[in-house]
């Protein structure tokens, strides 16, 4: 696996190249990421526009590695997860009315697999 920090730029492109928002693609980095390594798609987490919408809309947080997913801790106490969080992720999109469409997100989740990331 790269450093975290190397998926970064390749985000970014297909933000641009789908014309999604960053932090959407940030979105499907971290989740493509997390079957690869765990620690690569936690660190991913400390950078991007997905952490600065986070910052700026529930304030600051922790990563924290469980078995089937990452679960974001807020100072405020909120939890944020796939399931068993106080808030889901497809919640938190629809409350800030950001798009969070599956063919989309679906897309972006294909050209990441066709640049390479891939479970071996």
């Amino acid at each position: 696996m790269k450093p975290a920090a190397a998926y970064y730029e390749m985000s970014l492109l297909a933000a641009a190249h789908f014309n999604v928002q960053p932090f959407l693609a940030d979105y499907v980095m971290v989740h493509t990421l997390f079957p690869l390594c765990q620690e690569t798609a936690a660190g991913y987490m400390a950078q991007g526009a997905l952490r600065r919408l986070l910052l700026n809309t529930l304030g600051r947080f922790q990563v924290k590695q469980e078995k089937h997913q990452l679960l974001l801790t807020f100072e405020n106490g909120y939890t944020l997860a796939h399931y068993n969080s106080d808030i889901t992720w497809t919640d938190f999109f629809a409350g800030g009315c950001i798009p969070f469409e599956g063919p989309v997100l679906n897309k972006i989740r294909a050209q990441y697999k066709d640049w390479g990331m891939t479970e071996n």
